[in-house]
């Protein structure tokens, strides 16, 4: 939603730019002629510039995100490996731990894949999901890490 407001007030900005204020001011400046068509262009132009940026943005962001994701599969590898190393009843535990962070890991994973498919007018709602679900799937694993320390 967000987009489309700022687009259109742009669009509404270009358009003010042409009318005149009072016939007062305009005495000494040259006179110009802004046809409707040349503010038509200059908006179309301004639409396109919006998504352009809108669309690097949203590259940006699951470029980053994506090597958040590999860094996080990194992490809970090493402590799939630690918790190898523990006791049975321990080692059990901690390996249904693991097994509920790689599922909600899974889940992040689709909510990424959203945030691909999303469009224009809606990747940054999906991209605030993704961004809440990828802190919690952070917070259970410092959770779970910590066990390992105590």
């Amino acid at each position: 939603m967000k987009p489309r407001y700022y687009i259109t007030a742009l669009a509404v900005s270009v358009g003010l730019l042409g009318c005149e204020k009072s016939n007062e001011a305009n005495l000494d400046a040259p006179a110009t002629n802004v046809t409707a068509r040349e503010v038509k262009q200059e908006v179309r132009e301004a639409l396109v510039a919006g998504k352009e940026y809108l669309s690097s943005n949203k590259d940006q962001f699951v470029a980053s995100a994506e090597v958040k994701l590999k860094q996080l599969d990194a992490k809970i590898a090493e402590l799939g490996a630690r918790a190898q190393t523990l006791q049975a009843d321990a080692k059990d535990e901690t390996t249904k731990a693991i097994d509920a962070l790689k599922e909600q890991r899974a889940k992040l994973g689709d909510k990424l894949e959203a945030v691909k498919q999303a469009s224009q007018e809606t990747w940054q709602e999906v991209k605030a999901g993704f961004e809440t679900a990828l802190n919690e799937v952070e917070k259970a694993y410092d959770n779970l890490k910590s066990k390992f320390s105590s």
